[in-house]
């Protein structure tokens, strides 16, 4: 079993989000390591698309929201077909569409299924889903101990159960892509000046939803800007313009418009998060992993987080955060003030940051992780 294999990689989501990134790199990593991924993907939604960009092997299914007897019976004879066609070994699914699909697949050509599960919400405890994840996958893997904690009591039985924690590129992400003149061009005026002292910048990154704590973190940025004159935020993510310029009114009605600026998606991510100086997270709920997070800490940040869902399973083990508690304006303010008041503890910590990165949150080391689950699986 140490020749290459053929992996059917399924994710049946409709926007680009943390798990279909994993997805994405899971391929890219399979294929560096000499084995021959395929991914089964919803047609026609951002994963599909970066992958006909990137003349990755894929079969695009219409992957319906709700059950269609059609619809799901068409994708189900395309991906079997694929099975065998293709002799794929294995089917490794990530959401709940894609898993009961690929095991009437795996039935079919009698394959073996895996799944790997993303999210923080408890499992849906009805027979049909207890059937599936504790007799009809051979093993069933989490991406944090909070995600494997949605399985409840169920968890002790999941076959071949596996956490295994998300990886980041270090090279990508790294504090060398650092810019003075990025961190320059979008300070308020004063700060402009030639003789102006060094901007102080804290950013979030994530989508314009409620769970991701925008409004959370501008009252926190409010409270840090009337002690730390320096201070400037930044907060960026897909979403639509509207709820961009709901931020924006809120920040206006703290006072602090002048030092806050709302971005939509950042194509230069890599160097933005380099030229911060520290690192937000101030999710409600939800993180069954934060990509973000280990983006940030390859970069080379501190952070201040909230505790919820995986993140504390990235962070605390390194040093390299201050956690709080989730929808707490107040005490994320503190952590932000905490790493604002002390240059040597911030560099410290995101030094702390990088090294565990690159000791446990490599993609190679990652990919090779699944791979020794499929070999496991494989062998029986």
């Amino acid at each position: 079993m140490d020749r290459p294999l053929r992996i059917a990689l399924a994710n049946s989501g409709r926007r680009w989000i943390g798990e279909v990134a994993h997805v994405a790199m899971l391929y890219e990593q399979l294929e560096r390591l000499g084995h021959e991924p395929w991914l089964i993907c919803r047609a026609d939604r951002p994963l599909h698309e970066q992958a006909r960009e990137r003349n990755w092997r894929i079969l695009p299914l219409r992957f319906e929201h709700a059950f269609s007897v059609g619809a799901d019976a068409r994708d189900v004879l395309a991906w079997r077909r694929l099975v065998r066609e293709r002799k794929i070994d294995l089917i490794h699914c990530h959401r709940g569409k894609d898993h009961w699909m690929g095991w009437v697949v795996a039935r079919l050509t009698g394959r073996p299924l895996i799944r790997t599960r993303h999210v923080v919400m408890p499992v849906r405890r009805h027979p049909l889903n207890r059937w599936l994840y504790l007799h009809g996958t051979e093993a069933v893997l989490s991406v944090s101990r909070a995600a494997e904690s949605g399985f409840g009591a169920w968890s002790e039985d999941l076959p071949r159960r596996r956490v295994v924690l998300a990886a980041v590129d270090a090279d990508r992400f790294h504090p060398r892509r650092r810019s003075e003149e990025w961190r320059r061009r979008h300070v308020a005026a004063p700060w402009r000046a030639p003789d102006a002292g060094a901007p102080l910048w804290f950013g979030l990154i994530g989508r314009y939803q409620r769970v991701k704590g925008h409004d959370v973190f501008l009252e926190a940025a409010a409270r840090v800007a009337a002690r730390v004159p320096e201070a400037h935020f930044l907060i960026a993510g897909q979403g639509p313009p509207g709820q961009r310029a709901k931020r924006r009114r809120l920040a206006g009605q703290l006072g602090i418009a002048d030092r806050v600026w709302i971005a939509g998606h950042l194509g230069n991510l890599a160097k933005v998060l380099a030229s911060l100086d520290v690192g937000v997270i101030a999710s409600r709920g939800s993180e069954g992993s934060s990509r973000i997070a280990l983006e940030m800490m390859a970069a080379g940040l501190p952070l201040a987080a909230t505790r919820v869902g995986g993140i504390p399973e990235l962070v605390e083990p390194c040093g390299c955060a201050r956690v709080v508690p989730a929808d707490d304006p107040e005490a994320l303010a503190d952590a932000m003030l905490a790493w604002a008041r002390d240059p040597a503890a911030r560099q410290r910590a995101g030094e702390a940051g990088r090294r565990r990165v690159l000791a446990r949150h490599t993609p190679r080391r990652w990919a090779e992780q699944m791979v020794q689950v499929y070999r496991e699986v494989l062998l029986g």
